[in-house]
C-alpha cells in the first residue's frame, strides 16, 4: 500500500482499493486471513446498503426530516440523524436553546467593556456540531446567497474562514428551528419572515458574532 500512492487513505475499501487489494498476494500465513477480512467488508458494506435503503424508507415518510432536507448541506440521512437526535422541536423554546444543546456556543469572556468569544463549548452534541459545520461547508453562492453572504460579511470583518463556518452553521441552526416551529421549508423560512422570528431571541439577519 505504501507504493500506491495514487490510492488515497479513505479510498482503500472503494472499488479502486478493493481491487487493488484482491491483487495483492501475501505470504501463505498471510493470504487467508486478508481474505477473510475482504469478505468480512463485502459482507459490512452489503448491510449498510440494506441499512441505507430502510433508512431513506424512513425519511421520505417523516414530514420533518423532509423538511430539514430542504435545508442545503443536508442529505436524507443526516437530516434524519439531526431529527432523531434533536427530538420534538417544542423542547427547544428558542433557538438559543437549541444552539446550547448542540454546543454551538463559544465561551464567553468579559473583562469590563471588552467581550471576547473564545472556542467552542466543549459540552453538547458531538455529532450534531458535525452535521451543522459539514453542511455550513457546502453553502454556497448558488445555493443559499443570503447564507453566503453573510459568511462573507464575517470574513470581511476578519474572521478566520473556520470561525465564521461555525457562526455560519449556528445560522442553520437558527433557521432549522424556525423551519420546525412553523413546518416551512428552507426557501420560504428565508423568503417569508414569521411573525415571531425576530422575538426568538436570534433572528435571521442578526449577526452571531
Amino acid at each position: 500500500l505504501r507504493n500506491q500512492k495514487s490510492l488515497k487513505k479513505r479510498d482503500i475499501l472503494g472499488k479502486e482499493g478493493r481491487r487493488y487489494l484482491q491483487t495483492i498476494e501475501l505470504d501463505y500465513f498471510l493470504q487467508p486471513k486478508k481474505e477473510n477480512l475482504l469478505s468480512l467488508a463485502d459482507f459490512l458494506n452489503q448491510k449498510i446498503k440494506e441499512i441505507e435503503v430502510i433508512m431513506l424508507e424512513e425519511a421520505t415518510k417523516d414530514n420533518l426530516t423532509q423538511i430539514i432536507k430542504t435545508i442545503p448541506g443536508f442529505s436524507y440521512f443526516s437530516a434524519l440523524a439531526v431529527r432523531l437526535e434533536i427530538g420534538s422541536i417544542e423542547r427547544f423554546r428558542t433557538p438559543k436553546s437549541l444552539i446550547n444543546f448542540i454546543g454551538l456556543r463559544p465561551f464567553l469572556y468579559q473583562s469590563g467593556k471588552k467581550t471576547v468569544y473564545g472556542r467552542m463549548m466543549r459540552k453538547g452534541h458531538k455529532f450534531l456540531k458535525h452535521l451543522y459545520y459539514q453542511a455550513s461547508l457546502k453553502i454556497t453562492q448558488n445555493n443559499a446567497p443570503e447564507l453566503y453572504a453573510y459568511y462573507q460579511r464575517l470574513i470581511e470583518r476578519g474572521k478566520p474562514k473556520k470561525i465564521a463556518r461555525i457562526n455560519l452553521a449556528r445560522k442553520l441552526v437558527v433557521i432549522m428551528w424556525h423551519m420546525l416551529k412553523e413546518k416551512r421549508n428552507f426557501r420560504k423560512t428565508i423568503n417569508q419572515q414569521s411573525p415571531n422570528f425576530n422575538n426568538s431571541g436570534v433572528g435571521l439577519h442578526e449577526v452571531i458574532s
